[in-house]
């Protein structure tokens, strides 16, 4: 049965990524604050064999059922404003137009590719919406299955923006093909991160940043991990030497240890070695003192820019 509905807006985001689909339903009251009123994720695994290939069928039929269900629960809500962003998987594949327009043909969604610029912009909406900034630049990180994001900026501005193809599961299948990971794995990447963070670790130079907001699942477990692990749960940043504690005792675990490890997310930890490299080679090679976990990410910061153009057409 369909809710009623008043003068309040309806909006939903839509983040179709690599690995899953996740969808924001947001209502939004004629004055006050934005609510909640569900929120879904459904993996989809779009690139299974690798970035920047075709999409399968099989591929694309998940994809399909994802947002066929996304939809659905859309029509129940009574969601007035739909709104869907494709990131690294699908702008990078050859048939990636021509899939959005099979999934609007058969659920009516409408799904944009954007760039990793505009993907760094609307995660620091969401970032900057979510934590108390202030002039301080910070670093904002968000890393996906595709690629990572990284945002520099502070309350009010974006200073720079960086989108690199180094998501987890591009990685894993490019250099990770044992379990556990070896040695010279982990040296493999390191190798690649030194080329490709070069300007990120430089702008951290520039502009003096101690500060890093991560966000999104695979941060948000190496936060509550390493806070966990250092018996430190209820701090609302951990530092360098306890991210250093928990990568010696976490990095060369099987994937079944992992799974079970006190303080882990067992739905993240199949993909979480490639990002924890990542972060251990930042981490280790800046003057970065701090790290913070941001709930606000694309997702949020698609609804931020939507109820802003929205208010703008009011106006």
């Amino acid at each position: 049965m369909i809710l009623n509905k008043s003068s309040d807006i309806r909006l939903v985001a839509i983040d179709m990524g690599t690995n899953s689909f996740h969808a924001r339903f947001v209502l939004v009251p004629d004055s006050g604050e934005p609510v909640l009123l569900d929120k879904t994720k459904i993996m989809v695994d779009l690139a299974p064999k690798g970035m920047g290939k075709p999409l399968s069928k099989q591929a694309m039929k998940r994809g399909l059922h994802a947002l066929q269900t996304i939809r659905d629960e859309s029509d129940i809500l009574g969601m007035d404003h739909i709104m869907a962003y494709a990131t690294s998987a699908i702008r990078e594949a050859e048939n990636g137009k021509d899939y959005l327009k099979k999934l609007e043909k058969e659920t009516g969604i409408r799904g944009q590719i954007i760039s990793g610029t505009r993907e760094g912009q609307l995660i620091s909406l969401g970032i900057q919406g979510s934590v108390q900034l202030d002039d301080e630049v910070v670093l904002g990180i968000d890393i996906g299955g595709g690629s990572v994001e990284f945002i520099f900026m502070n309350k009010n501005e974006i200073f720079a923006i960086h989108s690199k193809k180094l998501g987890v599961a591009r990685m894993i299948k490019d250099y990770v093909n044992n379990d556990p990971v070896l040695p010279t794995e982990l040296l493999a990447l390191e190798s690649h991160f030194a080329v490709e963070t070069a300007p990120i670790l430089a702008d951290i130079e520039r502009f003096d940043v101690r500060k890093i907001y991560g966000c999104s699942g695979t941060l948000r477990t190496v936060f509550k991990a390493v806070n966990f692990y250092n018996e430190q749960i209820t701090s609302d940043y951990y530092g360098v030497a306890e991210f250093n504690l928990f990568y010696h005792a976490f990095i060369s675990l099987s994937l079944s240890e992992r799974m079970t490890f006190k303080g882990a997310d067992s739905a993240r930890v199949e993909l979480i070695i490639p990002g924890m490299q990542l972060f251990h080679y930042l981490l280790n090679r800046s003057p970065i003192e701090r790290v913070y976990y941001s709930a606000g990410a694309l997702r949020e910061g698609m609804i931020i820019d939507m109820l802003n153009g929205l208010r703008s057409i009011k106006l």
